[in-house]
């Protein structure tokens, strides 16, 4: 039986020129959805890791690199559109308060509309100073800057008008034509984050909630004290494979239980790996394992 929750499939360490084929693999043995999340700019440093969400003490407790491929997910989801037909497309996370509105709009109307409404935003704010530093942008104030970003693609991706307009104290800009507008309306906004301006944020802006499972009661109580309905609202978190295989699809029926819609997987055995075509039989065996069933 298959898991009472969607299996996404984290392919962040996968070798640029085998995903599609792992990704067309991933799409005809069940899985919902792959997801890739980015780095721009971590520096050569022997601290570079400090300041990851829950203080990890060595380097060797990170699940990956600064030298890992970094690729653009937006550009790569583009590829993988045109050798698929289902999968949807997951960003988990991006950092929207690195880019203008504007252009950022324009790329991703353009992704929804080439992946056929396939796509799924995950945002946040990231956690490395460096990144805002080298990209020449400020991160003291990236979450305002981030929450006028998403009022502005609001006022982007509104199917009611061709143009649009936008004024904060960040970010303005005055009536423009903005075309094509996204295929899905709205476009799902999954917000990550792990205190309590990411749950605030969450509630105002999200469609689903991007981060740790033992948050999720805290989510589901600030979306009814804001009169938000949680029919349709989505709970997604990445989970990393049990060294015992029985234990897989266990776990994932604990999670669900615990009110996650769609864990995000990362099958891979060994830490900091490069897969390539191996992948696909990896792939395959963990969906055998927790019970997907292959689609033709």
């Amino acid at each position: 039986m298959a898991p009472p929750l969607k299996i996404g499939l984290n392919v962040a360490f996968l070798k640029p020129e085998a995903m599609p084929a792992i990704t067309r693999a991933a799409e005809a043995a069940g899985y919902e959805s792959v997801w890739f999340g980015e780095h721009v700019a971590l520096p050569k440093r022997d601290d570079w890791w400090l300041g990851y969400p829950g203080n990890p003490p060595a380097e060797d407790d990170m699940t990956f690199r600064p030298e890992n491929l970094w690729l653009d997910p937006l550009i790569m989801f583009a590829h993988l559109a045109g050798t698929t037909s289902r999968i949807r497309f997951g960003v988990g996370i991006y950092m929207i308060a690195l880019r203008n509105p504007i252009l950022l709009g324009r790329t991703l109307a353009t992704l929804d509309l080439v992946t056929q409404g396939r796509l799924d935003l995950g945002i946040g704010l990231g956690w490395s100073k460096y990144e805002y530093d080298y990209t020449e942008n400020d991160y003291h104030t990236r979450g305002r800057r981030t929450d006028e970003c998403l009022e502005a693609l609001r006022a982007l991706f509104s199917p009611d008008d061709v143009y649009a307009e936008y004024h904060g104290k960040l970010i303005d800009f005055d009536p423009i034509a903005f075309l094509p507008k996204p295929v899905q309306h709205p476009l799902p906004i999954h917000v990550g984050g792990y205190g309590e301006a990411a749950i605030r944020r969450t509630v105002r802006f999200g469609d689903g909630y991007y981060g740790r499972a033992e948050l999720i009661p805290a989510v589901k109580q600030a979306l009814r004290a804001a009169g938000r309905p949680l029919d349709g609202f989505e709970f997604s978190c990445t989970q990393a494979a049990d060294p015992e295989p029985g234990r897989n699809a266990e776990i994932l029926a604990e999670l669900a239980d615990k009110g996650l819609t769609r864990a995000i997987v990362s099958p891979w055995k060994k830490r900091h790996t490069v897969h390539g075509l191996e992948a696909i039989e990896i792939i395959q065996e963990f969906a055998e394992q927790i019970g997907l069933k292959p689609q033709a």
